[in-house]
């Protein structure tokens, strides 16, 4: 049987298989930096609102999605032929319940990963407001990293020398990047270094809650949605965040000149985002995994060079290399680790469908690199934890 027969059907409007790949990659590599470039600019007029500019971006992309599902069921599109009486005992039962019993019962599953997610956007913010465009990726890039930890702790896999090479040079270049506090400030590789703690740990939370709901992804990503943003309330409101946005904010002061900028961006943010969920699906299923981590790389270079060509960034020879180290250390990993395929490429997109549709949705630099299962995580792992991660590079 050949490669291209044992790949699922993925397409861009019917196009074949290279104009649909050439396009997706377009769109994949505009929509990520978009979402950073977008965010930065926020972060830059709107103020310190690392937890409002998410909060604004989910709710966006909530009322879309709510007014999708609504137009779809007017439509009659989707509909399942359910079983009327057992849905009305599920109904029954649900009403039987006290409303507590019923929200521990919806989200007991995934508050951990909705904690994570929403750590994870606050600190990404955090990061990005205080690191330079050309050393973000240097802040980020220790995400490989603990997801490597998490892997090796929790599923006991293996190391090969690849990895730990990777990850040598990843920590390499954030420990050279951090001595030139004038491109990469200290707080910066903080906050950037606690994001990328939160978001291994909520790959790990949404791979064990998943099994949890028959691995009904929208279902998850639903609950993850609601609960995050009520995660992300509680942190502007505790943080004083809105207080200052109302005083100070051109976005609620209808006499700024930036008011419709700012609104404008949050709404092309959210698309970004969508764009990025729905292109990296179609990345990763018409390409191979080690050409997807070179997309990657790509990607985080025309970032990195955009920093230092139009926001005029120092280029030191510090930065220069943390950028080398760290990049190269991601491209390593996502090579090695995408050339040992130990599972069929559809079960492979569809492990990778089922991780983009539950990944950080706010978050532009996120990049899902697929890693094939270990063999000896085969045998080892429960079904829960045979869920893999989403391996971030940026």
């Amino acid at each position: 049987m050949s490669k291209d027969s044992e790949r699922p059907e993925i397409s861009f409007m019917g196009l074949p298989r290279l104009a649909s790949a050439s396009i997706a990659i377009a769109v994949y590599v505009v929509c990520s930096i978009g979402c950073v470039y977008a965010n930065k600019w926020l972060l830059s007029n709107v103020g310190a609102c690392h937890g409002f500019i998410p909060l604004v971006q989910q709710l966006i992309g909530a009322i879309f999605v709510r007014a999708m599902v609504y137009i779809t069921g007017i439509c009659g599109i989707g509909s399942d032929n359910q079983n009327p009486s057992s849905d009305k005992t599920s109904q029954n039962e649900k009403q039987n319940e006290s409303l507590v019993s019923r929200l521990w019962n919806r989200y007991k599953y995934i508050w951990p990963a909705s904690f994570c997610f929403s750590s994870t956007i606050v600190l990404n913010n955090a990061c990005l407001s205080m690191a330079k465009l050309s050393t973000y990726s240097v802040a980020k890039s220790t995400t490989l990293i603990w997801n490597v930890l998490f892997q090796f702790i929790l599923l006991r896999i293996k190391l090969p020398v690849s990895t730990i090479l990777s990850c040598f040079l990843i920590l390499a270049g954030v420990t050279i990047g951090s001595l030139d506090t004038s491109t990469l400030a200290p707080m910066a590789v903080i906050a950037g270094c606690s994001s990328s703690i939160f978001q291994a740990l909520y790959n790990t939370c949404i791979a064990r809650a998943l099994p949890k709901t028959n691995n009904d992804t929208s279902e998850v990503l639903v609950r993850n949605q609601e609960l995050s943003s009520v995660f992300l309330v509680i942190y502007i409101l505790v943080s004083k965040e809105l207080v200052n946005l109302f005083m100070h904010s051109p976005c609620f002061d209808l006499s700024s000149p930036k008011f419709l900028s700012c609104w404008a961006i949050f709404f092309l943010t959210t698309a970004f985002a969508a764009g990025l969920n729905k292109f990296t699906f179609m990345v990763i299923g018409l390409t191979e995994p080690s050409t997807f981590s070179v997309i990657g790389f790509t990607k985080a270079g025309l970032q990195t060079a955009g920093g230092w060509f139009i926001y005029k960034d120092p280029a030191s020879i510090k930065s220069v290399t943390s950028v080398v180290f760290t990049l190269s250390g991601s491209l390593i990993y996502g090579i090695t680790r995408g050339s040992k395929k130990s599972e069929s490429k559809k079960e492979q997109v569809e492990e990778i469908r089922r991780l983009t549709r539950c990944s950080a949705a706010s978050v532009g630099d996120i990049d899902a690199v697929p890693s094939p299962r270990d063999e000896e995580a085969k045998k080892s792992a429960s079904n829960d934890e045979k869920q893999k991660l989403i391996t971030s590079k940026v």
